[in-house]
C-alpha cells in the first residue's frame, strides 16, 4: 500500500508541475509583451516578449515636449 500512495504523489506534484509549466507557456505566446520598463533618466519606456520588443522615447530630440508623447499614449 506504501508503493501505490508514494506513486499517486509523485504523478500528482508532476502533473501540478506540467500543468503550472504549460500555463505560463500560453500566457508567454498569447501575450505581446509581459515586461515593462520605465528607465526615468533616459525617459523611456521598454516593453519586452516573446514576439514583441518596443521602445517609446520621451526625450526632446523630435522637437516636442515630454507631456506631447504622454498624452498620445495614454
Amino acid at each position: 500500500m506504501a508503493i501505490c500512495s508514494k506513486r499517486t504523489i509523485w504523478i500528482s506534484a508532476l502533473l501540478s508541475v506540467l500543468v503550472f509549466g504549460f500555463t505560463f507557456h500560453i500566457l508567454g505566446v498569447a501575450t505581446p509583451s509581459w515586461q515593462y520598463v520605465y528607465l526615468e533618466d533616459g525617459r523611456t519606456i521598454h516593453y519586452h516578449g516573446l514576439w514583441l520588443d518596443c521602445k517609446r522615447d520621451f526625450s526632446q530630440e523630435y522637437g516636442r515636449p515630454r507631456s506631447y508623447y504622454e498624452t498620445i499614449y495614454k
